[in-house]
């Protein structure tokens, strides 16, 4: 082959070598940081092959083709590096990794099994509801799931089907679909935060007077990696971190450390009430390595928050209660003030949240009735701080 095809070909592998690691150094974060190394890996090391041949090429000096022999031991061992260390990196990861209490598996919470982590009391519920009396359908919003399957577990009888199935009075899907079933008649009890506007004057459009008893409070919180010396933030603070306006703990009087905010999928409870929670301002966009997803709702296998020493994440108070300190976690205080019972139920900690029951008037009243009665009860208050809420 005459040398100037020759020359031609090998200038032309150099200009896609070029054009591969200036879109590395631009930044292209559809592929993962893994995914990334690997990348950089692979074109170190055909660049280490490469490099030989063009100088076989277009030196004749036994001396330069050595130096480029050497350069291309040096980038072959760099890739090496690379790949070695991303391995590690992920191994790494993987240690810090702790499943997110945000998502827990709503198989765990499956009421009349042996095998289920549900809140129980150690008596029988001096409440029983009788099936020809007519069950109210329960429902609600993913984050109370654990709650209202507790109450089906102490006061609803064993027989009353499977989650969900047809003609069960015991529903899960999220939040918009369980006031839409209590709209249309599907639902007879919904245990939800505060409904939004819309469900209110869509209830208002079809004549249907909606009933809101409290019986308790949820609370939203943050979390961060144990050895942080930040104990408080206030809620302007955890904003402009939400925000990315501030980048480095070090800005709170923290170790000089990146700070790894995590979030939550998109549509989920937990991200809405961040949302809320920035009142206005923008919410940074978190990557993919960022998000926590779970497949489906609480219900699926989900990725994972890592436990990073920058890391910060949110989530509420009962699934906050699964967090495993000796992974090292800690909930952060909200302007010096404990996200604790006390100071949840007197709202003095800024991200307390009311928890209703919320029933359509004139639809199942009776039996309705008899479950606020027992929910504002020494046994209903004590199952609902079993199952990781403040009753009322």
């Amino acid at each position: 082959m005459p040398i100037q095809e020759k020359e031609k070909k090998i200038v032309f592998k150099l200009l896609l070598f070029a054009v591969a690691f200036l879109a590395e150094g631009a930044g292209i974060h559809i592929l993962s940081y893994f995914v990334r190394m690997n990348l950089i890996f692979a074109l170190l090391f055909i660049l280490s092959f490469q490099i030989p041949l063009m100088a076989r090429t277009f030196f004749t000096d036994i001396r330069k083709r050595a130096v480029c022999r050497l350069f291309s031991i040096i980038l072959f061992t760099s890739g090496m590096i690379i790949f070695l260390a991303c391995y590690g990196r992920n191994n790494f990861m993987d240690s810090m990794a702790v499943v997110d209490p945000d998502t827990a598996g709503k198989e765990k919470y499956q009421p009349f099994y042996d095998v289920s982590v549900i809140a129980k009391l150690e008596e029988p519920s001096e409440l029983q509801l009788r099936a020809e009396d007519g069950l109210p359908v329960i429902n609600g919003s993913s984050t109370l799931f654990p709650l209202y399957a507790s109450i089906v577990n102490m006061i609803y009888p064993e027989d009353i089907g499977e989650l969900n199935e047809e003609g069960s009075p015991f529903r899960y899907g999220d939040t918009a679909s369980a006031f839409d079933e209590l709209l249309s008649g599907k639902t007879d009890l919904v245990f939800s935060e505060y409904p939004e506007n819309g469900v209110l004057s869509r209830a208002e459009k079809q004549g249907i007077e909606l009933s809101l008893t409290p019986i308790g409070y949820e609370a939203f919180v943050f979390y961060v990696n144990s050895v942080n010396e930040i104990e408080s933030l206030s809620v302007e603070e955890l904003q402009d971190i939400y925000s990315g306006h501030i980048l480095n703990w070090m800005e709170l009087g923290g170790d000089d450390e990146e700070i790894v905010a995590f979030q939550q999928a998109s549509g989920s409870r937990a991200q809405e009430r961040i949302i809320q929670f920035m009142n206005g301002t923008s919410l940074m966009e978190a990557g993919q390595e960022l998000t926590i997803i779970p497949e489906e709702g609480i219900t699926g296998k989900n990725s994972e928050y890592l436990n990073l020493k920058g890391a910060i994440g949110f989530t509420y108070l009962q699934y906050a209660s699964n967090i495993n300190i000796d992974k090292g976690m800690k909930l952060l205080q909200i302007s010096g003030v404990e996200p604790d019972p006390e100071q949840i139920a007197s709202e003095t900690y800024a991200l307390s949240d009311p928890i209703y029951c919320i029933s359509v008037k004139g639809r199942q009243e009776a039996n309705i009735e008899k479950i606020l009665t027992w929910m504002n009860s020494s046994q209903g208050k004590r199952l609902m701080e079993k199952a990781g809420y403040v009753p009322d």
